[in-house]
């Protein structure tokens, strides 16, 4: 079968639906702001902890209080795509 849209027109389409992916999941991440979520820590990397939900969803944060415990229970301040902030 012939590829006959052009590269232009991949390239635009890709962007708008990337576009709208975002907006998604900015909504659903959102819903989480302010809830308590439990993070499997996985280290630390440019002064900042970071680790994952039980979702996969990454977590990142400047303080973390930990006693060498892997899980912890942070509080959700800032979301963006793909990622949340304490």
């Amino acid at each position: 079968m012939a590829d006959d849209v052009s590269p232009e027109d991949k390239k635009r389409r890709l962007a708008a639906l990337e576009t709208i992916q975002a907006a998604i999941v900015t909504e659903i991440n959102a819903q989480l702001k302010g809830k308590i979520v439990e993070i499997l820590v996985e280290g630390k990397q440019k002064g900042k902890w970071f680790g994952r939900t039980g979702t996969d969803k990454l977590y990142s944060s400047r303080i973390v209080q930990t006693t060498g415990e892997k899980l912890v229970h942070l509080m959700v301040g800032k979301t963006v795509p793909g990622l949340y902030r304490a």
